[in-house]
Order: C-alpha cells, then sequence, then structure tokens
C-alpha cells in the first residue's frame, strides 16, 4: 500500500486522474479516539465525482460498512491541471473501542484510471478526545511573485502569491487541519485550501497561489477543524489592497527621499489629526477585518461571522448599513 503510494507520486504527470496524498487517520496507526472523523486527500485533475469511500469496521471475516455523512470539496492548487480534493467522512455514531476499521477506496466511471482499489486501515482505542478550539490569528508575510520553491511543469508560471503566518491552537496528540476561505468582493466564500496541523504545531504558514491575469486584492479568514470534529468560529478576515509587501527597497528608499524634502520645509507641514480607531489592524496595505468592519473591497457592508459547513462556496451574510 505505501509503495502504491510513492509509485502515484513519483509518476504523476499533469493531468493525471486523483490519487492519495495524505489521510488521517494514516495507514496503520493505532489508538484513535472512538471520535475520529476521517479525512482523506487526493492530488491530481478530477473532481468530487471521480472516486467513492466507504468506512468499514473489520471483524475477523465480518465486514460493516459504517453509516457516513460525507464532505467533499476540490479547489486548484497552482495550477490548472492539478487540484487538491478532500474528503471528510463523519459516522454517525462514535466507532466501537479496540477495534479495526478501513476506509474502503474505489474510483467511480468518472476517474480516468479503473480496477483500482485503496485501503487506509486504523484501529481505535478507548478514549473520546473532545477539546474546544479558539479561531486562529491571521498575519501577512508576503504579497508580491512567488517563491521558487516547489514549483514543477504542471504549475503556473511567473505567478503572484499571497504567503500567509497561521496561528493555531493545537491539540497535544491529534491531528488537525485549517480550512482556508477566500472572501469576494460581493460577500461569497470560496473553499481554496487545507493546511495539514501536526500536533503542538502553533504556527505555521501557507501560500495562496494566483492564477496569472488575477493579481490583486484579496481576502481570506481560515477555520480550524480537529480531526475528531470540534472546529473553531472563523477567523477574523485578512484582506489585502494588492500592493507589494513588504515594500521593495526601491520604494523605502522613495520614501525616505520624500522624508527627507518634507523635513526641508517644516513651516508647509501641518499638523495631522488623530484618525478616529477603526474595527480593524492594518500594516501598510493589508488590514484584518473584525466583525463590525467591511469585507474586501465593500462599501457601507459588515461582515457577520457565523459557523459554517466545510466545505463549497457559500455566501456570507451582508449587512448594509
Amino acid at each position: 500500500m505505501i509503495f502504491w503510494l510513492l509509485t502515484q507520486w513519483a509518476r504523476a504527470e499533469c493531468g493525471d486522474g486523483l490519487s492519495v496524498r495524505y489521510s488521517v487517520p494514516s495507514y496503520g496507526t493505532g489508538n484513535w479516539p472512538v471520535s475520529v472523523k476521517p479525512l482523506v486527500s487526493f492530488l491530481g485533475n478530477g473532481s468530487e465525482l471521480d472516486v467513492s469511500l466507504s468506512l468499514v469496521l473489520v471483524e475477523g471475516d465480518q465486514v460493516t460498512e459504517i453509516p457516513t455523512q460525507q464532505e467533499a470539496g476540490c479547489y486548484g492548487h497552482e495550477s490548472s491541471t492539478e487540484k487538491h480534493c478532500n474528503w471528510h467522512l463523519v459516522p454517525d455514531e462514535d466507532l466501537q473501542e479496540n477495534s479495526y476499521y478501513e476506509i474502503r477506496i474505489l474510483p467511480t466511471t468518472h476517474h480516468p484510471e479503473q480496477g483500482w482499489t485503496y485501503d487506509i486501515d486504523f484501529t481505535t482505542g478507548s478514549s473520546r478526545a473532545s477539546k474546544t478550539v479558539d479561531p486562529p490569528q491571521l498575519d501577512l508575510l508576503k504579497y508580491g511573485p512567488r517563491d521558487d520553491f516547489g514549483i514543477d511543469e504542471c504549475d503556473w508560471q511567473d505567478a503572484y502569491s499571497y504567503e500567509i503566518w497561521a496561528y493555531p491552537q493545537t491539540s497535544d496528540t491529534l491531528k488537525s487541519y485549517l480550512n482556508v476561505y477566500e472572501v469576494t468582493d460581493s460577500g461569497s466564500e470560496i473553499y481554496q485550501h487545507a493546511i495539514f496541523i501536526e500536533p503542538n504545531m502553533s504556527v505555521t504558514d501557507f501560500r495562496q497561489v494566483l492564477e496569472p491575469g488575477t493579481e490583486g486584492p484579496r481576502c481570506y479568514y481560515v477555520q480550524h477543524h480537529l480531526i475528531t470534529g470540534e472546529y473553531s468560529a472563523p477567523s477574523e478576515v485578512l484582506c489585502h489592497d494588492g500592493s507589494i509587501f513588504p515594500p521593495s527597497e526601491t520604494d523605502n528608499d522613495e520614501e525616505v527621499e520624500d522624508s527627507a524634502v518634507s523635513s526641508d520645509a517644516p513651516e508647509e507641514q501641518e499638523p495631522q489629526e488623530e484618525s478616529e480607531q477603526q474595527p480593524s489592524r492594518k500594516k501598510g496595505g493589508t488590514t484584518v477585518e473584525v466583525e463590525q468592519g467591511g469585507g474586501c473591497g465593500s462599501d457601507g457592508a459588515s461582515l457577520v461571522l457565523l459557523p459554517l459547513f466545510l466545505f463549497g462556496i457559500r455566501n456570507r451574510g451582508i449587512a448594509l448599513n
């Protein structure tokens, strides 16, 4: 099974069908809480229609399918021919203690490759983990031409990207993940990314690559999900105006020159009035919007942050002032 996964990575080409890239629980692991909600992530050119998943309890020769609610979502990942598709399996009831389970994956008729199967086996322990999760904080690290790290022949060339720091509250023992959403000018929300978080990882950075020709302002927020089903409220919305960040050395030099010219004629300077307090944190062209602030590019509108489902395109409530 592990060899099959490695060969999928090794032979993956632009346009290949979906193959497994990550799962929680991972293959062959044990002592998972009975409240675990498995997550399986795929890589390739496909959609939610390309594979089917089931969760089964294996007791000797007896195999029992576990009723689950399944949530799935795909997003383009730095390429027009490569997507990440994520399946979240939510059992109707807690799993049995100290039992052996398998996640069984099959291609549907939509998948370009037929005749393969993939199983992920794991065992439960006797615990039922539960934890309250706080919303992560976001900070902009960089906006501009994408770094060369991790680019392959399938990826967009000469693309721009947002690089963002996130500070999740994590479990000491359990993996988790961040769902990243873009908030558009109209207030709708688009599922953009899933960032996997290891236990005790209190900070992570992620890259949102923009398709060439779509560079410019963006607004993002994240929601932190534990593998046992608990999730945070949405984070504050991080918006940036599309200017290069941090500013280049040339921009800094121009600011210094402007400052020098101004200092030569202090009598022409009028005292600046203190600006009124705004419900946001600003850094250069970046704004972290709180609930009473406006959305990315929205005039006189406020964003209402509500608990949300996992995937898809949704519409954020807009309250006109």
